[in-house]
Order: C-alpha cells, then sequence, then structure tokens
C-alpha cells in the first residue's frame, strides 16, 4: 500500500480507484479527483509526491496507468502522461501480459544536470520528466517487466532498479530523448528480486532484498562491494521494506517477521549495531524524524528514540 503525503498544509493520499483525496489537518475533505478505475491483481504502491505547489502521483498500475500533475490546493489535473503496457520481446512468456507488468514506483523529483527532474522507474525502462510541463525529458532502457523500487540519485546519476528478477542500472542525467546508448552507465541483468527500496550514502548503494539479503554496490560502477543474509530472533527474514539512513550513516530495515535491523553504511563489509523483534508480522520501512524512529507493524505505531 501506498503512503500519504504531506506539505506541512494538508494531507494528501491516493486510494486507486477511490481516487485521490486531500485533507486539512483537522480532516476536512478539501478536494477530491477521481482518476479512473486502477486494476491489478497485486493492487496498488505507489505514493503521492508533493513539490512546487503541485501532487505527483504514477497511477496504476493497469490499463489506465499514467503519471499525473495536480494542483495541490484544488486537485485540478495539470497534464498527465500515459504510460502505455510495453512488450519486451526478450522476456519470459509470462511477461508480456498486464497481470505481470506494471511500475509500483514512487516518483522522485531532483535537481540534476542543472535542471529539475521527475524521475520514475516503469517496465523495461527509467523515465525523466519536466516537473513543470511533463514534456519527457530523456529515457533508458534495462530494468524489467515489474518495477516496484522508486530511482535512486548519485550526483547527477540515476540508479534504477526492477523488482522480479530484479533487474538494475545507472544512467547519466544530462542527456536527451533515449539515452539507452549514450548514457547509461552499466547494468545487472538478473538478481534477487527488489520491492523494497535502496538508499545512496558516500556513493554506495544500500538495499535489503526481498530474499532477506542486505547489500552494497558502488552506486558509480555497480559493482557488488558485499552481501549479507539478514538473521534475527522473528525466524522469517524475507523483506519488503525500504532502507531508511541516518545523517551519520546507520541504516535501517524491518523484515517480515518484526525484527528491526540496525547496520552501518560502509562498503568495507557488513557491520551491525543491532537487531530487536517487535514481535509481529510488518511489511514497512522505518521512518525517521526528529531523533525518533516510526515503525508500523501489524497492530501497532511504534515510537523509538531518547526519552529527552
Amino acid at each position: 500500500s501506498s503512503s500519504a503525503g504531506t506539505d506541512g498544509e494538508r494531507v494528501i493520499a491516493g486510494l486507486g480507484s477511490a481516487g485521490i483525496h486531500c485533507w486539512d489537518f483537522e480532516g476536512r475533505l478539501q478536494w477530491r479527483r477521481d482518476l479512473g478505475v486502477q486494476q491489478h491483481i497485486w493492487g496498488y504502491g505507489s505514493s503521492p509526491v508533493i513539490a512546487a505547489g503541485r501532487v505527483y502521483l504514477n497511477f496504476g498500475p493497469g490499463e489506465n496507468s499514467a503519471l499525473y500533475a495536480l494542483d495541490v490546493k484544488t486537485g485540478e489535473v495539470l497534464w498527465q502522461r500515459a504510460e502505455p503496457l510495453e512488450r519486451d520481446g526478450t522476456a519470459e512468456a509470462k511477461f508480456q501480459s498486464a497481470d505481470y507488468t506494471g511500475s509500483w514506483s514512487t516518483p522522485v523529483i531532483r535537481t540534476l544536470a542543472g535542471r529539475s527532474q521527475l524521475l520514475l522507474s516503469v517496465p523495461f525502462r527509467v523515465r525523466s520528466f519536466d516537473p513543470v510541463d511533463g514534456r519527457e525529458l530523456w529515457v533508458c532502457e534495462g530494468t524489467n517487466a515489474l518495477c516496484y523500487t522508486s530511482p535512486l540519485v548519485h550526483g547527477d546519476c540515476v540508479i534504477a532498479m526492477g523488482g522480479c528478477n530484479g533487474m538494475a542500472l545507472a544512467v547519466r542525467a544530462d542527456g536527451s530523448g533515449d539515452v539507452t546508448g549514450s548514457h547509461r552507465m552499466w547494468r545487472h541483468p538478473k538478481t534477487q528480486q527488489r520491492i523494497g527500496s535502496g538508499v545512496v550514502h558516500d556513493g554506495h548503494i544500500y538495499i535489503h532484498n526481498a530474499p532477506g539479503i542486505a547489500e552494497c554496490f558502488d552506486a558509480t560502477t555497480g559493482e557488488l562491494k558485499w552481501e549479507q543474509r539478514l538473521s534475527g530472533p522473528g525466524g522469517k527474514g524475507t523483506n519488503w521494506s525500504s532502507v531508511t539512513v541516518t545523517a551519520d550513516g546507520v541504516c535501517y530495515s524491518l523484515n517480515q517477521s518484526g525484527d528491526c535491523f540496525g547496520w552501518r553504511a560502509a562498503p568495507g563489509g557488513y557491520e551491525q549495531i543491532a537487531v530487536n523483534s517487535l514481535g509481529e508480522s510488518s511489511n514497512s520501512s522505518v521512518a525517521i524524524s526528529n531523533g525518533r524512529l516510526f515503525l508500523r507493524t501489524h497492530k501497532a505505531l511504534w515510537c523509538v528514540g531518547n526519552k529527552e
């Protein structure tokens, strides 16, 4: 499921076929926009992103998949870009249908190569748009049919990671048009499945993949620096959460047993700081705010931090 977004004045949530909704901080509905039917065997998962008076939503997956930009105050659709169902002749046969194709990726907005860019991972490629008018700036092929993770940024480089079969790539963000042949820096054709997104810290990618293995890659070359299976007291090591990193380089991830791992963002090898079990299942990611950790499990919301 997706997360709500806020700009400090309002809360906005994308709710699939029920549309996108905006409330004020007193819980009063400010606007609602119907974007049509969202239908997929695995539902939706992309979260709304608020920036510069607009809210962006990767609506899909399914036949009505599109990237939307709406006015944050009124919900008026400013622009939309359809995401047609693409085919890949080299993929396995089952990845030629809408059931096994789609993007759950949440857009990322960054200033790269001197221009504002909205980045999105979609089936078989990663795309960059102008956030103001929705014009496509560049596109790079190399992901796979199912994209769960959000793009990562390192300098003027964009890293996109696919889901099932786990294709990954890095591309320079200063190009125009199809930059597959000219700007793609590296590509991994197949690894284990990734559902949660990773982070980039000091030039290295840190991610906890779905089978339960933490990995570190060089963001510039794609070289695998280390990998480590994370085992906790809960017994189920599989993981759907994204990695969260603190300013001083401590990574947090939460597996499906509710085991929360703290480990250092260090390319020299895996260094575990702590593992604590919350005792119930979770598919969510750790959020950090004002020196506190917020964790969502099956029955509870947890806040962990120093008393002071």
